[in-house]
């Protein structure tokens, strides 16, 4: 896990120093001591899919058995070889070694027994927080949505809260940043003269804008 590096420090410290339980003293213990991947990787997705419980973020990822030439597809496969390789797909892991592309077999290896320290544990799992909308939703939010809470998951829905995001510069229309204010300017027009009908009420119309 060669890869495990881009981590703020304060949150690899605070995962790092999550207390032992009775039921993970094994996992979590005190210090450095290692434990295997495939163990991190039983408790992230088992963890993960308690919270997440909606369907939709309970579909599978059907393993191929071509990513990792040691992640086989069933009958052979080990626990998980689906979530290994869309971890693998959306670059959470990239495995203990790659493929050589010069060669026609599949090198490229997972090492699902490779010994990791917990501050490496704790990487993991923040990449896999900071992919979260695309490894446990239906994909990317499109622009205007967001990931939120609901009471089975984590579902697309529109932002009507907060900071603008998502929007597109045109006619009067300026700001709207990743974060920021966004200022939408209207042109006065003034009705025409003949606004008003033989019965003196006034025209319910005015001019379009621009482009409308």
């Amino acid at each position: 896990m060669k890869e495990l590096n881009n981590v703020p420090p304060d949150k690899v410290k605070e995962l790092n120093n999550v207390p032992p339980d009775k039921n993970n003293r094994d996992f979590l213990s005190e210090g450095e001591r290692k434990v295997e991947l495939k163990k991190i990787l039983i408790v992230v997705i088992v963890g993960f899919r308690s919270l997440l419980a909606a369907p939709k973020v309970q579909a599978q990822w059907v393993c191929t058995g071509n990513v990792f030439n040691d992640v086989n597809a069933p009958p052979l496969s080990i626990e998980f070889c689906d979530n290994i390789e869309r971890f693998s797909v959306l670059g959470i892991t990239k495995g203990c070694a790659g493929d050589d592309p010069g060669t026609p077999q599949n090198e490229a290896m997972y090492c699902p027994d490779l010994s990791l320290t917990r501050s490496q544990m704790a990487v993991f799992i923040m990449r896999l927080l900071d992919k979260l909308q695309n490894v446990f939703s239906e994909g990317p939010c499109a622009v205007g949505q967001v990931l939120k809470r609901t009471v089975t998951g984590f579902t697309c829905a529109d932002d009507y809260t907060g900071d603008i995001t998502g929007v597109n510069a045109g006619p009067g229309l300026t700001g709207g940043a990743v974060s920021g204010d966004a200022t939408l300017s209207f042109l006065k027009y003034s009705l025409p003269k003949n606004s008003q009908n033989q019965k003196g009420r006034r025209a319910e119309s005015i001019a379009p804008l621009p482009g409308s």
